[in-house]
């Protein structure tokens, strides 16, 4: 009654109030559950038409209302005033602030920063002034006219970073994405109470058609649609949301729409205090997603609900949320209660019955606690801060990130071997973390001559001249420099990753070549052009190495190229090489009356006497030639007339007395001379050569005796 009679004095007066009547206006508690003022006050014979439980309220409401249209600037404005407080009886039940404080601590350990926050359900502003703190700006929305004008006199305009409107939740229309919230929380009303809202009920969304029939649903669609992307939701409302099976299909899109951060059922008479209600409350957290789907676990269990049947075995006592199945120990983590047993709710059916053994400070650690670990399992930081959603690599990475910082380590270091394989051998992935770290910073490197200076990476798109070599780097920004050709010469420049990226041209895109390793400028052939030869040239060092001896069974080999391993090399002077010993691989033997040395694959040598020559072929070979060819001269001496060798050693005997040259006369005979006469007529004179006659082939030009014509046609060409 002080804190109405305060409102309406100010009002009448037209002040700020003094912080003595802030006091009392914060004291205010509403009218929730009071159904006394519904009742006739008109006359003092309407006492007859209240229930006699309710009859000592009868003089205390009539005074309220006398005073109302007493105090109140004109009739109209009384009328509004009451008529407010009668519709606030079942939708105004107030929040302990110690509870309304461990939800903003555990959402505020996210380390995220609320630009915008709203509180569609505002009431005196428990919500508002617990997240001013944490938030740039809260907007407070209050349907109610009297608690609207004590919120608006707790908070004057400008004074504060709160702002209360005195408006429903519906009037707030369809907002753009600039001005959508970062977080929405509040205690929201309950009840199959209609909201109209002309967009969602004329709108085509069934959906959001059907959430219009109750105020609770309606206020959760109407949440998630008035966030950003990555923003957050957090309600305390009735449990019914979670345990009617007729509401799932609302269950079913609020996750479809967002991600299901937490969902903790509140002890029984958690608000009865402030609230003067019995009626069980969950704490409801979601993360804005659009469109992701429903995720396998908790969130299918958030939309299902399950039978308990009653004591007979064959009746259905209850429903309650999937995620409330199961043993005690099982539940324990989406309640903050110390036990539930079997009993009634506060219109008399079947229900468990959630306990908190401890008092209202020891209720509100609980559940900072639980929220706490909830918000750090489940929130996604980078979906809030740019509105795209994690990946499963993301997250665990972060994960292990997070368990390094305490000394945890997590994976072998294979495991990180093959994630860093990957990485590498992916054609798209232009900067793997193995190239980052090598590459130096941006312009680092510039005062080297440019053909010493490195290439860590060769970039090259497979159906165009596009090349970049990529020299420095820059992660922040993710730009490089390095050269650069469009098929028409080589440049330097800067190189946007960012924009290689985007390139896409029927379905390819520029590739990091996989083959190529750090490589200096002048040792890259393609880019001969643009070094011009600015590199260090290298002094040749000549080692001046002795040389060896070889031993007289070795032969000297030329030059050759070893074959690679495992490829067989045929060559020709292998054939006939004087084989190494190698008494070291196996010692020598005695066979036939000598030693026996072997090679290096244990083949035997047989030792050789120095005195004999070395022959050319095989001896097997050279001595079936020799055989052949003393057969021959055998047979060319055989048919050589006797004459001819007695008038030649006439010859040689003249030759021998008479130095002067003589003219011998020319002979008929032709002398088959022998192939080793040489070998056996030592000291003779020089042989006759034989006369040779050879059939020489005329090619001088004919006549052509045919018609040229008669084979070509007309236009050929000769």
């Amino acid at each position: 009654t002080q804190a109405i009679h305060i409102i309406l004095r100010l009002e009448k007066e037209q002040r700020l109030a003094t912080e003595e009547e802030r006091i009392i206006l914060g004291a205010y508690q509403g009218f929730g559950g009071l159904k006394c003022v519904l009742n006739r006050t008109e006359q003092p014979e309407d006492i007859r038409y209240w229930a006699k439980s309710e009859q000592e309220l009868f003089k205390p409401t009539c005074a309220l209302k006398q005073l109302i249209y007493r105090e109140a600037p004109d009739a109209l404005i009384a009328k509004r005033y009451w008529e407010s407080i009668k519709a606030s009886v079942l939708t105004s039940f107030y929040t302990d602030t110690r509870i309304v404080s461990a939800i903003a601590t555990a959402l505020a350990e996210t380390g995220v920063e609320f630009h915008s926050c709203l509180d569609p359900s505002s009431g005196i502003g428990a919500f508002a002034d617990t997240f001013a703190p944490y938030a740039r700006r809260v907007d407070a929305l209050e349907k109610d006219l009297l608690t609207a004008r004590i919120a608006q006199a707790l908070h004057p305009l400008g004074e504060s970073k709160v702002t209360v409107r005195q408006a429903p939740f519906e009037s707030l229309g369809e907002l753009a994405e600039a001005d959508r919230y970062d977080l929405i929380t509040s205690n929201i009303p309950f009840g199959d109470f209609m909201v109209y809202d002309r967009t969602y009920s004329k709108g085509k969304d069934s959906i959001k058609r059907e959430a219009t029939r109750t105020i609770h649903n309606y206020f959760f669609i109407k949440g998630l649609d008035s966030l950003r992307e990555g923003g957050v939701l957090a309600f305390i409302t009735s449990q019914g949301l979670l345990d009617s099976p007729y509401n799932e299909i609302f269950r079913r899109y609020l996750m479809e729409q967002s991600r299901l951060i937490s969902a903790i059922r509140l002890p029984s008479g958690m608000f009865s205090e402030h609230a003067g209600t019995e009626v069980g409350s969950d704490l409801i957290v979601l993360q804005k997603q659009t469109g992701k789907g429903i995720t396998p676990g908790e969130e299918e269990r958030f939309v299902r609900t399950a039978a308990v049947p009653s004591g007979d075995g064959f009746s259905i006592a209850f429903s309650h949320n999937s995620l409330l199945e199961g043993s005690w120990e099982e539940v324990r983590s989406h309640t903050i209660a110390t036990e539930r047993t079997m009993g009634t709710n506060p219109y008399g059916k079947a229900a468990w019955v959630y306990q908190f053994d401890g008092d209202m400070d020891e209720m509100a650690d609980s559940l900072r606690i639980q929220l706490a670990q909830d918000v750090a399992q489940h929130f996604d930081r980078k979906l809030y801060n740019t509105g795209v959603a994690t990946t499963e690599e993301e997250r665990q990475a972060e994960a292990e990130k997070k368990l390094l910082a305490l000394g945890v380590t997590v994976g072998s270091p294979q495991k990180e071997a093959q994630k860093k394989d990957k990485e590498r051998d992916d054609a798209f992935k232009l900067m793997p973390k193995a190239i980052e770290k090598s590459l130096p910073q941006l312009y680092s490197t510039e005062n080297e001559l440019l053909g010493d200076r490195t290439a860590y990476a060769r970039y090259f798109f497979p159906a165009g001249a596009y090349t970049a070599y990529l020299l420095e780097y820059d992660p922040k920004e993710r730009i490089g420099f390095g050269a650069v050709t469009m098929g028409y010469g080589w440049e330097l420049g800067n190189i946007s990753l960012d924009e290689m990226e985007e390139v896409q041209i029927k379905g390819l895109r520029i590739e990091r070549d996989l083959y190529f390793s750090p490589t200096k400028l002048h040792q890259i052939e393609e880019l001969e052009e643009l070094v011009q030869g600015h590199f260090t040239k290298e002094a040749l060092q000549v080692e001046e190495n002795p040389t060896e001896e070889l031993d007289k069974g070795q032969r000297a080999l030329p030059n050759e190229e070893i074959a690679p391993e495992g490829v067989p090399a045929l060559t020709l002077f292998r054939q006939y090489e004087a084989p190494e010993r190698r008494p070291d691989m196996e010692a020598p033997r005695e066979m036939n009356g000598q030693t026996v040395y072997f090679d290096d694959d244990h083949h035997p040598i047989m030792q050789a006497s120095h005195e004999q020559e070395e022959l050319l072929f095989a001896p097997e070979e050279y001595t079936l030639w020799t055989q052949e060819v003393e057969r021959v001269s055998a047979e060319l001496k055989a048919n050589t007339p006797k004459h001819s060798t007695s008038s030649q050693k006439a010859h040689t005997e003249t030759k021998a007395q008479t130095p002067r040259r003589r003219k011998q006369p020319a002979r008929d005979t032709i002398q088959g001379a022998s192939l080793f006469d040489f070998t056996d007529e030592a000291g003779q004179g020089q042989v006759v050569p034989t006369t040779e006659y050879r059939e020489v082939f005329d090619t001088s030009p004919r006549p052509f005796l045919s018609a040229p014509d008669s084979h070509l046609r007309d236009g050929s060409i000769v």
